[in-house]
């Protein structure tokens, strides 16, 4: 059984927050021996665009960061 906090999952889910740091922090509620999906984190990474880009207006037109594959 695992419960997080919808904003925890989707910061772990896109790589803003490890999963040691969640349960450190009591944002995860896990317990049973498949409990742990550190190896499935994250589900995609998000990298936030560089400040420059976000000043020339050149960032992506769907929002001011990039998914990465």
């Amino acid at each position: 059984m695992v419960e997080i906090p919808p904003l925890a999952w989707v910061r772990l889910a896109t790589g803003g927050y490890s999963w040691a740091d969640a349960c450190t922090d009591g944002d995860i509620q896990a317990s049973g021996v498949r409990s742990d999906l550190s190896a499935l984190l994250p589900v995609v990474a998000f990298r936030p665009a560089p400040k420059s880009a976000l000043d020339e207006g050149t960032a992506d037109a769907d929002g001011p960061g990039t998914l990465l594959s």
